[in-house]
């Protein structure tokens, strides 16, 4: 079992940048309803794991590897602060994202986009457009029109957030409005 070795994590004074990484690995961890004990599993103590998630030691790379391991997130995650630690969160959630939108799933797509966390990101505006057309126009062949009316309108308000925005979303929905 490693511990507070070389080989598993080491102490250290509290610092900003590197209480960071235990908070993000208790977060990811209470999120997948994992123990300390469960993901600790038999390379490092329950103890040591505590110890890094309260900022008190940094765990050395091949603990960061193995914990990484154990949540299913790239260790790049764990240590990425800022624009890179949205990069990463948009790789981890993307590919959902887009099975759910490549197979007619718009309002789980939807959904998956606002839970994202990936407020502002363009790509995921458009998304959040396109979805919302899309959910849009089904209302109207449903009859529901003040639903449809609601969509549209969020659809013309994502898409106007998105540089990638054509003015199609907007146009449609005036067709349908």
């Amino acid at each position: 079992m490693l511990s507070g070795s070389p080989a598993g994590a080491h102490t250290k004074t509290k610092g900003a940048g590197k209480m960071r990484i235990g908070e993000k690995i208790r977060r990811i961890r209470t999120a997948k309803v994992m123990t300390q004990k469960q993901l600790a599993g038999d390379r490092i103590t329950r103890n040591m794991l505590s110890r890094i998630e309260c900022g008190v030691a940094t765990p050395s790379l091949e603990t960061l590897l193995y914990i990484a391991e154990r949540l299913n997130v790239s260790p790049g995650y764990l240590l990425a602060e800022g624009e890179d630690e949205r990069m990463y969160l948009k790789m981890y959630r993307i590919e959902n994202i887009r099975r759910a939108f490549r197979g007619g799933e718009f309002e789980i797509c939807r959904d998956l986009c606002l839970a994202s966390g990936l407020e502002g990101d363009d790509e995921i505006n458009l998304v959040l457009a396109e979805c919302c057309a899309k959910i849009a126009k089904e209302r109207f062949r449903e009859g529901k029109l003040r639903s449809a009316v609601r969509y549209f309108e969020e659809a013309v308000e994502y898409a106007g957030r998105s540089a990638y925005d054509s003015g199609t979303i907007p146009a449609e929905a005036g067709v349908y409005l």
